[in-house]
């Protein structure tokens, strides 16, 4: 098993590399969450934050990705319109476009170093798949990253797919039956298993309970399910596109 510690802003990147270098197996990713474009509080399950409203330093983060062969992907990055909803309308556009531009500016980050892309969207998945068809529209097919904790509908995965992104699910698909058509379109071949913890404990856990990397197990078992196939079959064949996706 191997692990991928994921940034969500520069210090928490830099965590993530310093962790990955202190084992093996262990992989990092950097970027800038969309939530951390903002100066706010953020309550999610039972914890709480307070964000910083960093700004893109591109110096910064290839200094990052430079120092450490364990920086696997740019990400979280992405966009995020469920914590700018209370804003103005006048507010709340600005707010998207400057998540946009800062994706953009990741995403040329991303091509320069030949590193995939760890997307979080939430409430923008319209928006996501507009801005990705500019961006790939003159480019050759590739694998280009990862729709994280997706939980989007079955013709958006697709979608994704087409452009060169596996999508990610977590402990969300245990909860109802509604991303069943999600993983009977996409299939084994588009999927990566992940836990994204310590969030969305999966279905028998307590909810509750921390989420832990060992969890990803009962998401394996949910897909199996759907699909009629073999834990070992789920296993075996997400890991195997994790592997191809980070290059690990």
């Amino acid at each position: 098993m191997s692990l991928v510690l994921v940034g969500t802003q520069a210090n928490t990147s830099q965590l993530a590399i310093d962790g990955a270098e202190k084992y093996e197996r262990v992989y990092a990713t950097v970027g800038i969450h969309p939530i951390h474009l903002l100066d706010r509080m953020v309550t999610e399950e039972e914890d709480s934050f307070h964000t910083k409203a960093e700004v893109f330093d591109r110096a910064l983060y290839s200094r990052m990705i430079e120092s450490s062969a364990k920086v696997v992907a740019i990400g979280e990055v992405g966009l995020d319109y469920y914590w700018i909803k209370e804003l103005s309308q006048d507010d709340q556009l600005a707010k998207k476009d400057q998540q946009k531009q800062v994706f953009i500016q990741f995403y040329e980050l991303a091509k320069s170093y030949k590193l995939p892309l760890v997307i979080h969207c939430r409430d923008a998945y319209a928006d996501l798949l507009m801005l990705l068809e500019e961006l790939v529209a003159d480019e050759p097919a590739r694998t280009r990253g990862v729709i994280h904790s997706f939980c989007g509908n079955y013709r958006q995965a697709i979608r994704f797919r087409e452009l060169g992104f596996y999508i990610g699910l977590n402990g969300i698909i245990t909860y109802s039956e509604s991303y069943n058509k999600v993983i009977t379109n996409v299939g084994l071949d588009g999927l990566v298993l992940e836990t994204d913890c310590p969030y969305l404990t999966p279905n028998p856990l307590d909810r509750k309970s921390r989420n832990e990397p060992r969890n990803v197990s009962y998401v394996a078992e949910k897909i199996g399910k759907v699909l009629g196939v073999s834990l070992e079959a789920v296993i075996e064949k997400t890991d195997g596109n994790a592997k191809k996706l980070f290059g690990v």
